[in-house]
């Protein structure tokens, strides 16, 4: 009877564990294409500019495109419950402290703004395993990750529906900073991502880190060089006071300029250009490289060095024949015959909003 009852029950838990197997590749080979669309999703830094990628030798480009690739592969553990993921960075060679790592996570989140997803720079290292390991956000999974990617990317090409292949880098980063600030909002001050830019693109309101490495992001898909800079803005002349701040520098014809995409879009409905491709001058004299704490974040183990300013703001384009002007966005900044103007809906206007007249 024991025998029977054993044969009885033998042949369906054969068939679940056969069906277990079968089941078993499929299910690897689903991560394994979710981690792979990730990767391609992301891209590494030969084939976008990413200055701290380009700042670093080739031993240390290898460890940041091994560390890039491992953390778009990384698993839903729940390895703290309710707190974080654990991904671990086995490419990472145990002669580098974790100041070392914490200072190549930070890099990297500077130069990759989809890397949201770290619940900090700040490593933790298993000394059972002798292995340093990242933390992700509990609230994501690989699909739920790889379904805000495809997102970023549609709302980005929304925001940049009005670059043409055929502008100059000038029209493309003009078309960005106006099809930006048109997007989102400055807000959301205490909410979770508003440092990101999920928040600043998905979530359409940010504070100004998210509008920065939104800034970033863009700039990329468009080709164009862009830094995440941070440190102070001055808030108030008259009091002399400062609050912690961040923008980005961008190169265009060789030269690296400032732009500030919150000084710029900070009021709703309104684009504005005090902050747009400006000098070294512009920077001394409104920003500061340190923060309030006399720390710069900029340069402590993040980068080897900044770019130099250029000696003056960017010419902007000058149109000779505004008949013959094409205008490639809504909200434009033109020069003629000494006048700056704005472009809105093929309507020229002076700076304080009246139409111009030739």
């Amino acid at each position: 009877m024991k025998h029977s009852f054993s044969m009885r029950y033998a042949l369906p838990f054969a068939r679940l564990f056969t069906w277990a197997l079968l089941l078993l590749p499929s299910v690897v080979c689903t991560a394994q294409t979710t981690a792979d669309s990730i990767r391609a999703m992301i891209p590494n830094g030969n084939q976008v500019f990413r200055y701290g990628y380009q700042e670093s030798s080739a031993a240390q480009k290898q460890i940041y495109d091994d560390v890039l690739y491992t953390l778009c592969g990384f698993e839903a553990n729940n390895y703290s419950q309710y707190y974080y993921h654990r991904c671990d960075l086995t490419c990472i060679p145990n002669t580098m402290t974790i100041q070392d790592v914490m200072h190549l996570l930070e890099r990297m989140q500077r130069d990759i703004p989809e890397l949201y997803i770290l619940q900090s720079p700040i490593p933790r290292y298993d000394y059972e395993t002798y292995v340093y390991y990242a933390r992700i956000s509990y609230t994501f999974t690989p699909e739920m990750y790889l379904d805000e990617l495809h997102r970023l990317r549609l709302a980005a090409d929304t925001i940049l529906q009005a670059v043409t292949p055929d502008m100059s880098d000038y029209e493309k980063l003009l078309a960005m900073h106006d099809g930006f600030i048109a997007w989102g909002d400055y807000g959301d001050i205490t909410g979770a991502w508003a440092g990101s830019i999920k928040g600043a693109i998905l979530n359409k309101r940010a504070i100004c880190e998210g509008f920065a490495r939104a800034g970033v992001y863009l700039c990329q898909q468009i080709g164009i060089p862009c830094i995440y800079i941070s440190g102070q803005l001055c808030t108030s002349t008259q009091n002399d006071e400062w609050g912690n701040h961040a923008w980005n520098y961008v190169q265009l014809d060789g030269n690296w300029y400032l732009m500030d995409l919150t000084t710029d879009g900070a009021f709703p409905g309104i684009c504005g250009y005090s902050a747009f491709l400006k000098g070294d001058p512009y920077l001394q004299e409104n920003y500061r490289l340190t923060n309030t704490e006399g720390g710069d974040a900029n340069l402590d183990g993040v980068y080897q060095s900044l770019p130099t300013l250029s000696a003056t703001d960017y010419d902007p384009m000058t149109i000779s024949d505004l008949d013959n002007a094409v205008y490639h966005t809504p909200c434009t900044k033109l020069l003629h015959n000494g006048h700056l103007l704005i472009c809105r809906d093929g309507i020229l206007y002076t700076l304080d909003g009246t139409i111009y007249n030739d």
